[in-house]
C-alpha cells in the first residue's frame, strides 16, 4: 500500500489463497472505509494479482465505491486483468468505476 500527503492511497489487493477470501474481502471494505474517514480523497485499488473476481470481490468494491461516494471521494481500479477488466463490463460496473492502467493515471 503506498500513499502521498495529497490524500491519495493505491492499495494492493492481493490473489486469493484460500475459500476464505470472503473474510479478506470483508476485512478490504473495512480497510477502506477507514481510509475514507482517515481523509484520503482517491483511493486506488490495484488488482494486477486478482486473475478473475468472484462475486463477493466485485460486491466489496461496489460497497467500496458507495462507500467513497457518499464521502466525496473517489475510487479507481487500476490494472485489471483481461478477464477481470471483461467482468467489469458484463456486471456494467465499468460505467461507473475509472479504470486504469497504470496508477500514475489515477
Amino acid at each position: 500500500m503506498t500513499a502521498d500527503p495529497a490524500k491519495r492511497i493505491v492499495v494492493q489487493i492481493p490473489r486469493p489463497t484460500s475459500h476464505e477470501a470472503d473474510d479478506d474481502y470483508k476485512t478490504l471494505v473495512a480497510r477502506l472505509r477507514g481510509l475514507i474517514s482517515e481523509g484520503y480523497k482517491e483511493i486506488a485499488l490495484d488488482l494486477s494479482a486478482v486473475p478473475l473476481a468472484d462475486s463477493v470481490l466485485l460486491g466489496a468494491i461496489a460497497n467500496a465505491y458507495a462507500n467513497a461516494t457518499r464521502q466525496g471521494a473517489t475510487l479507481t481500479i487500476v490494472r485489471p486483468t483481461a478477464s477481470f477488466r471483461e467482468l467489469l463490463h458484463v456486471t456494467k460496473l465499468d460505467r461507473i468505476l475509472k479504470i486504469v492502467d497504470d496508477d500514475a493515471d489515477v
